[in-house]
């Protein structure tokens, strides 16, 4: 534990924001396609 007077020299720095995800920046794509729905057209419901 650091004495009063080196935090007083020195304080405490913030914790960096870490990325959760950072598999993910490299690949913007893959990020913007993951929730991607069907939706099934009106003519192939009543074509049977």
């Amino acid at each position: 534990m650091p004495t009063i007077n080196q935090l007083i020299r020195k304080p405490r720095a913030p914790k960096p924001v870490r990325n959760k995800v950072p598999a993910l920046k490299g690949c913007p794509s893959v990020a913007a396609s993951a929730r991607v729905y069907h939706h099934p057209q009106e003519a192939e419901l009543g074509s049977s």
